[in-house]
C-alpha cells in the first residue's frame, strides 16, 4: 500500500524544518554569543552559547521547535512506512521511539542551562546524541528492509560512522579535560583545560554536522519509491 500524497508532503515539509531550524537556531545564537563579547573562545561547545543575553533565545528557541518537530517527524515517518508494508519490521518501532527520545533531548538541553543544571544539561544532551545516532541506524535498517531509494542509505554509510565518532571523541576529550583539572566541575571554568575543552567543542560541531546529514538523508526516505506492480497485478 503507498503512502498518501497529503501525508508525503507533511511528512516533507516536517524533514525541511528538522534541518532549517537547528542550523538557523544555532548560527544565530553562535553569532550573537561572539558580537556581545561573552564568547570564551573563538569555537565554544554549542551550549555555551545558551548564555545569559540576546544569544539565549535563537538557541532555545531553534532548539525546542526543532525538538518538537523531531518527535512528529519521527511520529509521521513511522505512520508512513507502515502503509509501505503489511508488517512492521522491529527496527521500524525502534526508529520511532529514537526520534522521540532526541526530540525530548532536545528539549531539555533547551530547559536546563548548562551553568545552571550541568548534571541534567548533560543528561539531556545524552539523550539527543545517542537518540539522533540510533534513530539513523533504525531508519537505515528500515529503508533497507522497505526496499526505499538508496541513495539515502549512502548518505548514512558516512554521516552515522561520522556520527558515533565524534560522539566518542568528543566525550573523550571532555573526559580528558575533567581529568586534568578536576576543579572544573565546580568553576564550571573550561579554560583550566583550554586545549582539551576546545577539542571536545570542535567535535561536538563535526557531530553537530553528522548529525544533520543524517537528516538530511531522510529526504529519500520521506519521498518513497513509486510502488511497480507485479505481472499478476498487470
Amino acid at each position: 500500500m503507498a503512502a498518501a500524497p497529503n501525508m508525503e508532503m507533511k511528512v516533507n515539509h516536517l524533514w525541511r524544518l528538522a534541518l532549517i531550524l537547528p542550523i538557523i537556531g544555532f548560527s544565530l545564537s553562535f553569532i550573537l554569543h561572539h558580537a556581545t563579547g561573552h564568547a570564551r573562545v573563538w569555537l565554544p561547545f554549542i551550549s555555551e552559547t545558551d548564555h545569559a543575553g540576546p544569544e539565549a533565545w535563537p538557541f532555545k528557541i531553534g532548539l525546542v521547535s526543532a525538538g518538537i518537530v523531531n518527535i512528529l517527524l519521527s511520529w509521521r515517518m513511522w505512520q508512513m512506512m507502515k502503509l509501505q508494508s503489511q508488517e512492521i519490521h522491529w527496527s521500524t518501532n525502534a526508529s520511532l521511539y529514537a526520534g522521540i527520545t532526541c526530540g525530548v533531548g532536545a528539549i531539555g538541553v533547551a530547559s536546563l542551562r548548562w551553568t545552571l543544571y550541568q548534571e541534567g544539561h548533560i543528561a539531556a544532551a545524552l539523550l539527543v546524541f545517542i537518540g539522533g545516532l540510533t534513530w539513523g541506524i533504525f531508519m537505515d535498517i528500515s529503508s533497507k528492509k522497505l526496499g526505499m531509494d538508496e541513495r539515502g542509505v549512502k548518505i548514512r554509510k558516512i554521516a552515522i560512522p561520522l556520527t558515533a565518532i565524534s560522539l566518542v571523541s568528543m566525550t573523550t576529550a571532555f573526559r580528558l579535560g575533567m581529568y586534568k583539572s578536576p576543579d572544573i566541575h565546580k568553576t564550571l571554568d573550561l579554560d583550566l583545560a583550554r586545549t582539551e575543552m576546545l577539542f571536545s567543542a570542535a567535535f561536538e560541531w563535526i557531530l553537530f554536522a553528522a548529525f544533520m546529514m543524517v537528516l538530511y538523508s531522510f529526504k529519500w526516505d520521506v519521498t518513497p519509491l513509486p510502488l511497480v506492480p507485479s505481472e499478476t497485478e498487470s
